[in-house]
């Protein structure tokens, strides 16, 4: 009682009820499942201590694990290394002085992935005039990121959201062919999503996104660097950063208007940093393909784990900084100035007759809305006029009735 479109509102409950929830007209279109009803889907969190989770995301994501970096990244050159180096060891040491007061008991208490981060990009921004990526690029604090796929038929949806994320104009460069035979097997066992510790929701509004929008002159991603203090092992941190490489670039792919269940004809490339302070993890990764079924196509997505390295190793009181690495540090700056050389994809045939459906589904919205107006105009004219022509005739009347009575009394 008191509520507005009754029927559509106990129709939302009743959806609910049962686990399907309707879509709204923002969600992508080609995403909507049968009916125009969304079915629930399993949660899945980047960050988890659960166990063997590494082995679980990687059937999830259908990714196979390449161990070491790949080749490109030991060609990337640091001009000027020992300068950059130095530099970054000078804005470490200012950043831990100025958070920690010398004190090694606050390490354990004191937020620092922030501040080295940006002692990070301080000391690399200063070449950035040799490097027209990191001139013309967008760094983006804590964004949004949302993907949604299906494996085995299960409907999955992930919400990511990284410490950092550097966007630039141009795509990296595919670190391999896609179709490339894989060094490492794929875990083979088909998990249930009971067993990987998943439940279901119902969502009211399912939009993939990959942290920026189309829109941008800087829609692409290059590197993430993501806050990793909750795993206590390698294999959680490792599960964290391919959860969200995954995410990022699945909902990237989804959110420019590809489809799912299906191979990829411009994959992209990316790059991870996982990192809590001290300790940091360097990945890369390709996402080939969103057919993640195992009756589906033979590509897989691939992960190259690189090294874990601590960029130092405690602070003692009086000399401050202790074991500064060089190797981390040198790694983190390749990272960064790593060229994105490729170009921009085309769009595919899909991705236009989206955007022509969109247009011209804007322009019926424009014209019934236009013609709603004047229908809206028009009613209000003849009320209008319809109440003035009623005061007109009750005016007249008024006058019949007043002439009328003054015969009376004169007779």
């Amino acid at each position: 009682k008191g509520i507005r479109n009754a029927p559509s509102y106990h129709a939302s409950l009743h959806c609910r009820r049962y686990g399907y929830v309707h879509v709204p007209k923002k969600t992508t279109p080609h995403l909507l499942g049968h009916g125009s009803v969304w079915r629930s889907c399993y949660v899945v969190y980047p960050n988890t201590q659960a166990v063997d989770p590494f082995t679980k995301y990687q059937w999830l994501t259908k990714t196979v694990v390449i161990k070491g970096l790949p080749e490109r990244m030991s060609k990337v050159v640091v001009p000027d290394e020992s300068e950059v180096v130095a530099n970054m060891k000078d804005h470490v040491t200012e950043t831990l002085a100025y958070q920690v007061h010398d004190n090694p008991a606050k390490l354990h208490t004191v937020d620092l992935s922030t501040g080295l981060l940006q002692a990070a990009f301080s000391s690399v921004w200063q070449h950035g005039s040799r490097y027209n990526h990191l001139a013309h690029s967008n760094l983006t604090y804590n964004p949004n990121t949302e993907c949604y796929w299906r494996r085995n038929g299960e409907n999955y949806i992930c919400h990511a959201r990284p410490m950092y994320m550097l966007h630039t104009t141009n795509p990296l460069e595919l670190f391999c062919d896609p179709g490339t035979a894989a060094q490492l097997p794929m875990p083979h066992t088909k998990y249930q999503p009971s067993f990987l510790g998943l439940f279901k929701h119902s969502f009211d509004q399912i939009d993939p996104f990959g942290g920026c929008k189309r829109q941008s002159p800087y829609s692409f991603a290059h590197t993430l660097f993501v806050e990793d203090k909750k795993s206590r092992t390698d294999d959680q941190t490792l599960a964290h950063g391919l959860m969200q490489l995954f995410a990022q670039a699945a909902g990237e792919t989804v959110q420019n208007g590809y489809k799912l269940d299906s191979d990829l004809y411009f994959p992209l490339a990316s790059q991870c940093v996982v990192t809590n302070g001290k300790r940091f993890t360097f990945l890369s990764y390709q996402l080939n393909t969103l057919d993640l079924s195992e009756q589906g196509g033979t590509r897989s997505n691939f992960l190259w784990v690189g090294p874990t390295l601590e960029l130092y190793d405690g602070i003692q009181r009086g000399k401050g900084l202790v074991g500064f690495n060089e190797n981390c540090a040198r790694l983190l700056a390749q990272f960064l100035l790593h060229k994105p050389l490729r170009a921009k994809p085309a769009l595919s045939g899909f991705v236009l007759a989206r955007q022509a459906e969109e247009a011209k589904a804007e322009k019926r919205l424009g014209i019934k809305q236009y013609l709603g107006g004047l229908k809206r105009q028009k009613a209000l004219q003849r009320k209008r006029k319809a109440k003035k022509q009623s005061n007109t005739n009750e005016e007249h009347h008024g006058q019949v009735h007043a002439g009328v009575g003054g015969t009376r009394d004169n007779v």
